[in-house]
């Protein structure tokens, strides 16, 4: 049962699903009470879209084994994506136990909401996350004494043009110059629980005021109608990657579309993809002139739409 509820999970990470969905049912066939086979489930019927399943699986491996962090964090994903933040970002804090160890060893505790303290705020997950979840830190500095912000490096312009008026904040990038003096920890993504924020309250959060970054229009073909940005590659760290990224190569059909012309938002190794495939003298290379996500930005005012992969 063992063996074939870990074919399954690795199965899921190949995004086979129908065969992780054969292997995983043929565990439970034999052992019934098989945790993290429903846990694996619970994955594979929220890559398909069954969130209703996804959730029933993920509280049912939860309930049989509640000390596993690995099933918690499942059962987090799931009630995200059933809509329950609140509920489900409070379960995700067992991440730390689950694969973030180092920050339990950080030098202060974890912050729980108090007032007037000095934190430590730093990134734990992607930059999407992180830009997404900043739209919190306004409440936070609200209730701080001061916030010291460590960031991507990508988004730190970004950041600390849209939080200038937060005078009770430093915004850095990562890696950090050593622990600055601060009174307790938390992440940008564990600023909900900490702050103690109801679901409502999540998705009323607004979201950041983005400045009018500008970057100039000499890269756009002067010819074409339809201006189109392409991004096909997420991180490769992200357990859900097989699942979201796509080959560029995917894109061309589009071109069937007349007067568009696109080009290529995609940043990192996956860039080099675009000359591999042969694929450069369709989708102009903008990756040269694109430092940080101010500069993705800057690039996007100027397009009609953008076609892009599941990432920040």
């Amino acid at each position: 049962a063992k063996g074939l509820c870990n074919m399954g999970r690795e199965l899921y990470r190949m995004g086979l699903m129908d065969e992780a969905r054969r292997a995983v049912n043929d565990a439970l066939s034999i052992d019934g009470n098989m945790a993290p086979a429903y846990c694996t489930l619970s994955m594979i019927e929220m890559i398909d879209g069954s969130i209703v399943d996804s959730l029933a699986y993920a509280v049912r491996a939860f309930n049989l084994d509640p000390s596993n962090p690995a099933i918690e964090v499942q059962l987090a994903f799931s009630l995200m994506h059933a809509g329950e933040y609140a509920k489900g970002l409070w379960h995700f804090e067992r991440r730390f136990e689950y694969r973030l160890r180092n920050f339990l060893d950080y030098p202060y505790p974890k912050w729980t909401g108090e007032d007037g303290k000095i934190l430590f705020l730093v990134s734990d997950q992607g930059i999407g996350d992180t830009l997404s979840f900043s739209r919190f830190l306004p409440m936070a500095a609200a209730r701080c004494k001061f916030i010291h912000c460590v960031v991507h490096p990508e988004l730190a312009r970004l950041l600390r043009a849209s939080f200038q008026r937060l005078t009770n904040i430093n915004i850095v990038p990562s890696p950090p110059n050593g622990f600055p003096a601060a009174d307790c920890w938390s992440t940008f993504v564990g600023l909900p629980t900490a702050l103690g924020l109801t679901n409502q309250e999540i998705k009323d959060a607004p979201n950041i005021a983005i400045p009018a970054f500008h970057i100039g229009t000499r890269w756009k073909a002067p010819d074409r109608q339809l201006h189109v940005g392409v991004a096909w590659k997420g991180s490769p760290l992200n357990d859900i990657d097989q699942h979201r990224s796509f080959p560029v190569t995917h894109l061309l059909d589009l071109y069937r579309v007349p007067g568009l012309q696109f080009y290529s938002l995609q940043v990192g190794p996956a860039a080099k993809e675009l000359h591999d495939a042969g694929c450069a003298a369709l989708i102009w290379d903008l990756a040269p002139q694109i430092r940080d996500v101010a500069d993705t930005i800057a690039i996007i005012r100027e397009l009609d739409l953008v076609v892009t992969c599941e990432s920040a």
